[in-house]
């Protein structure tokens, strides 16, 4: 190599270049190396990645999790959580308060309408299950039916904001986003939160999905 374009900082020629570059790329595939976390962990010159599986304060019994948000199914009074006053009320005004939405105009008053469907005890449980799932009542005690979980919200965006994220307005992380971020992820190549869309964007739209203020690489 001429020692004179060195000395004097003279323009190099494209093969100098290359030869000169070529001695880095292995270096930046090394930091890639260090970065993984089953060859280095916590790597000093690169640090942890962020999706890497963290140590929880329990141990963890389930090792994956898929929610169905069912968009426009069936409801818990005609599933999983029967109302006897609705049956004693059907067809009357409404005794409690009811905000006004788009089905419902502010100068009129909703009627009570019962369960179409008949519910029955099921297992050792005793749980209700609607005949509509003949087959998953027989099963009953190996489920667990959460009724406990309460909106104050007569609109779907609110409510669909509130079920995926705990909060009725946009600006906070999901349910998959905070689990991503509370136990990480196994693998740094596929995404630990994924949401698989039927064709139709939820009311709520995409927030329902987002990390909120997460760092973005958390979100679906």
């Amino acid at each position: 190599m001429d020692q004179s374009r060195r000395c004097f900082g003279l323009p190099l020629t494209r093969r100098e270049m290359l030869i000169r570059c070529a001695n880095g790329f292995g270096a930046v595939a090394l930091l890639s190396q260090l970065a993984q976390r089953n060859h280095a962990g916590n790597s000093p010159l690169v640090g942890a990645h962020s999706l890497a599986p963290r140590a929880g304060h329990h141990f963890p019994r389930a090792k994956s999790v898929i929610f169905l948000f069912m968009d426009g199914g069936p409801s818990q009074v005609d599933t999983f959580d029967p109302k006897p006053r609705l049956d004693r009320e059907h067809g009357q005004p409404i005794k409690i308060k009811a905000p006004p939405t788009q089905f419902i105009p502010h100068d009129s008053v909703p009627k009570v309408m019962r369960s179409p469907w008949t519910f029955q005890r099921y297992g050792q449980s005793g749980a209700s299950i609607s005949e509509l799932f003949p087959h998953l009542a027989k099963r009953v005690d190996d489920i667990a039916i959460v009724r406990s979980i309460v909106g104050d919200f007569a609109e779907h965006a609110n409510a669909n904001l509130f079920l995926h994220t705990g909060f009725n307005q946009q600006g906070r992380p999901s349910m998959g986003a905070c689990v991503s971020y509370g136990l990480g992820a196994e693998c740094q190549n596929l995404p630990g939160f994924i949401v698989l869309s039927g064709g139709r964007i939820p009311a709520g739209g995409p927030h329902n999905f987002q990390s909120g203020f997460l760092p973005a690489v958390y979100q679906s």
